[in-house]
């Protein structure tokens, strides 16, 4: 895992050595995770991202998440409370206004590249978009990830990441194309598909419980859209 953390206080170098501190303290290091102050008041952590140095952080009674892209996006709700987790005790600790962004796994050392490349793009669309004091991560970014994101395989692995809940339910990515092709009009979509608009409803409603996304909430729906999209010219 990656973080790239922003503070912007006048008193740089005594703030640093108090976030490196922190960080140092919250993680108790040298457990699994390196720590670089990296300039500029931005710092980067790498942390082990398996179930075993996660677990302070992993949901109780819930299994870690793998999809179809194999461990890229798994332990990331871990990953995602850590982060949380640290940046309140940094702002406790420091008074300092921070940002955090998380990267997913990428193996070996060119991951590691890619996994801080993750990270800075997320704090840098989420900043821009929502603000500091907040962890920010790719599949949270909405549509910005993918209109902003500039390489092309990191806007595949998103679209099956976000998708991947639907992979064992065809019946469900049938109805969200023909949800679609409808222009998200409930009545005709029914029509089509030769089922009772309450059976609908209750489809649609599968598909944001297994998401996290509402196919008939604007932004949401767009995400949807272009990951079917993005995975139909893939060929998967």
């Amino acid at each position: 895992m990656s973080r790239a953390i922003d503070e912007a206080n006048p008193n740089q170098q005594r703030c640093s050595q108090a976030i490196i501190n922190s960080i140092v303290t919250f993680f108790n290091l040298p457990d699994e995770t390196i720590c670089a102050d990296l300039g500029g008041g931005q710092f980067a952590v790498l942390k082990a991202s398996d179930s075993k140095n996660l677990s302070p952080w992993a949901g109780h009674g819930t299994a870690p998440h793998a999809d179809s892209l194999g461990c890229s996006w798994t332990n990331l709700d871990a990953l995602k409370r850590a982060g949380n987790a640290l940046l309140l005790r940094l702002r406790e600790e420091t008074g300092t206004t921070l940002s955090v962004g998380i990267g997913r796994y990428h193996p070996g050392l060119l991951g590691l590249a890619r996994s801080y490349q993750d990270a800075q793009v997320a704090l840098r669309l989420g900043r821009q978009f929502d603000g500091q004091n907040r962890v920010y991560c790719l599949d949270d970014l909405g549509i910005a990830a993918f209109a902003c994101v500039a390489d092309e395989r990191t806007k595949v692995d998103l679209a099956l990441h976000l998708l991947s809940p639907l992979d064992n339910e065809p019946e469900l990515i049938n109805t969200l194309k023909v949800f679609f092709s409808e222009n998200c009009a409930p009545i005709t979509t029914a029509k089509r598909l030769c089922i009772h608009r309450n059976t609908l409803t209750y489809r649609l409603e599968k598909i944001t419980s297994l998401t996290g996304l509402d196919p008939r909430r604007f932004d949401e729906a767009v995400q949807i859209r272009l990951a079917l999209l993005l995975q139909e010219f893939q060929g998967i």
